[in-house]
């Protein structure tokens, strides 16, 4: 099973990471520069930790296609 979830705010984002330990999730926020951020590993929003965002499997996009 294949997820989007669209908006990796407050919500979003631990939303995002909590159902990627189980299923392929996508994430996507319009906001580019947060979504190299997020690949990087960091959280200016401080909702998660680093080492979540760099042992998911989580694909991050700001791609509109």
């Amino acid at each position: 099973m294949k997820i989007c979830v669209v908006g990796l705010g407050y919500v979003g984002l631990p939303l995002a990471l909590c159902l990627a330990e189980e299923y392929q999730v996508y994430g996507f926020d319009i906001n580019e520069k947060r979504i190299k951020d997020l690949a990087a590993g960091i959280d200016r929003n401080n909702e998660t930790l680093g080492e979540d965002l760099k042992n998911t499997k989580m694909v991050f996009s700001a791609t509109r296609k």
